[in-house]
C-alpha cells in the first residue's frame, strides 16, 4: 500500500508541476493580468504601487503572495506572522475587499 501511495503521489506531482511555470520578472514591464499567482518579496516603497498595478490589471483571477510587507488598503484572504495572500479578480477592479 506504501508503495502504490507513493507512485500515485509521484503521478499527482509530475502531472502538477508539468502545469506551473516560475517567472522571474520586472512587475512594472509585463502585464500582470496573464498570471495566475504572483509571489512579491517587496519593499514597502513599492507595495501601494503594485496594488495599484494589480487592480487595473486583474482580468481573472489572481492570487497575489507577500512575504513579509502587505498590500496597503487590500483585505488579505488569508494571514499569518508576515505571509499574506490576497485574491483579485474582475469584480474586485475598484472594490478593494
Amino acid at each position: 500500500p506504501r508503495r502504490e501511495a507513493q507512485k500515485e503521489a509521484g503521478s499527482v506531482k509530475s502531472t502538477v508541476l508539468s502545469q506551473v511555470q516560475f517567472k522571474m520578472q520586472d512587475f512594472w514591464s509585463v502585464p500582470l493580468s496573464e498570471f495566475d499567482v504572483i509571489t512579491v518579496f517587496g519593499v514597502r516603497s513599492i507595495m501601494s504601487r503594485l496594488e495599484d498595478k494589480l487592480t487595473v490589471e486583474a482580468t481573472k483571477e489572481l492570487y497575489v503572495v507577500c512575504y513579509r510587507f502587505p498590500l496597503p488598503t487590500k483585505t488579505a484572504v488569508y494571514s499569518k506572522d508576515e505571509l499574506f495572500i490576497y485574491r483579485f479578480d474582475d469584480t474586485s477592479v475598484n472594490n478593494q475587499s
